[in-house]
């Protein structure tokens, strides 16, 4: 169960937090402007980056970190919708869930390509030709 919580503790401790801040009224910034889009897309990539971590220390495919993700950013539209003074957003979900796959896809590739041996430029023995 340990290895469980520590895989996954990151992903779920963020899914609380995005929770708690849709629980709120009002945000204490200005949103409004179109940079709402931006703000869900960088929580949702955080998140993204949180499951890719889960996922990865799993042995998962990270098909399942996006489809959980998009879930997550689906199920909170679906809550805000129940908050005083919020409101639910197609548009709201399409970031999260790009959010999502960007924080999924860079974390997948930047863990893949540190776990890829680099062949070294002075390496001593020749390359064989066919």
């Amino acid at each position: 169960m340990t290895g469980f919580l520590r895989s996954w503790a990151p992903a779920l401790l963020w899914t609380a937090a995005i929770f708690a801040a849709s629980s709120r009224s009002t945000v204490p910034v200005d949103l409004h402007s179109g940079t709402d889009k931006l703000a869900h897309f960088a929580a949702y990539a955080v998140l993204g980056v949180a499951l890719a971590f889960g996922q990865l220390r799993s042995g998962l495919h990270l098909g399942w970190a996006v489809a959980i993700g998009v879930l997550i950013g689906g199920l909170d539209e679906l809550y805000q919708g129940t908050v005083p003074g919020r409101r639910q957003e197609l548009g709201d979900w399409i970031a999260d869930s790009l959010g999502v796959i960007f924080g999924v896809a860079a974390y997948n590739f930047r863990a893949r390509g540190r776990a890829r041996p680099r062949a070294s430029a002075r390496s001593s023995e020749p390359i064989p030709h066919e």
